[in-house]
């Protein structure tokens, strides 16, 4: 599968960030299968809340980008997918997040213990297997994401 990022890129951008211990740690198979998650993430981003700004460079293209007018993917696409990528090899190797993942997918709003409490915002922003994009993905790609029941004048 073609991810929007490839291992090299994302060594290189994830390297000069803080928190991403489990990409740098991870084999460069877990790499490339967190970055085939990310990009069907992505991916999946199309068809909820609105879709993408524009359309499929070619209508037979498999993935979501790159979007015409451009030919490329851009950057920012491309660093989505690295720190989604990061994110999933950290949920996978903490077990707070898996229960967290675990526990949003079943629909939890809140679970509480003793005198602590979490609760959750109930998010419909796409992911795999339930579990929603990260933040910083989420940001990266906000200036092609079309919001739900707001269209663009032109």
């Amino acid at each position: 599968m073609v991810s929007y990022a490839t291992v090299a890129y994302a060594d290189g951008f994830l390297g000069t960030l803080l928190g991403t211990d489990a990409w740098s740690s991870a084999s460069a198979a877990d790499k490339e299968r967190a970055l085939a998650a990310a990009t069907l993430a992505i991916d999946a981003l199309e068809f909820v809340g609105g879709g993408f700004l524009g359309r499929r460079t070619d209508p037979a293209q498999e993935r979501a980008f790159p979007r015409a007018p451009g030919i490329d993917i851009p950057a920012a696409v491309q660093q989505a997918c690295a720190l989604e990528a990061a994110a999933l090899l950290e949920d996978s190797i903490d077990p707070a997040a898996k229960r967290r993942t675990r526990d949003i997918r079943q629909g939890v709003t809140a679970v509480s213990v003793g005198g602590v409490s979490e609760s959750y915002a109930t998010q419909t922003a796409g992911g795999v297997g339930g579990r929603p994009l990260s933040d910083p993905a989420l940001s990266l790609l906000r200036p092609w994401r079309i919001a739900k029941g707001v269209y663009p004048i032109r």
